[in-house]
């Protein structure tokens, strides 16, 4: 191995994400719903896509930074080499 690689235990909450990404499917729904029209469906799928995406990303960093209760965290972190 070479020098200066790390790795890491990670601990995943899946029913915090599990929420988080029903939520996120959730409010994108309702944003398209409620302020878009006329459009393609390859239009509604990319808006679909990336609103959620954002919203989970959202999400994530409300949960950690404000609330203080991460999705990922990071356990052990050691040297590989």
């Amino acid at each position: 191995m070479p020098y200066g690689v790390y790795g890491a235990w990670l601990v995943i909450d899946f029913r915090l994400m599990w929420f988080s990404f029903i939520l996120s499917i959730s409010i994108s729904l309702v944003i398209i719903a409620l302020f878009i029209r006329n459009k393609g469906w390859h239009e509604y799928l990319t808006l679909f896509l990336a609103i959620s995406t954002i919203v989970f990303l959202l999400i994530l960093v409300v949960l950690n930074v404000f609330f203080g209760h991460a999705i990922i965290i990071s356990r052990d972190f050691f040297p590989l080499g």
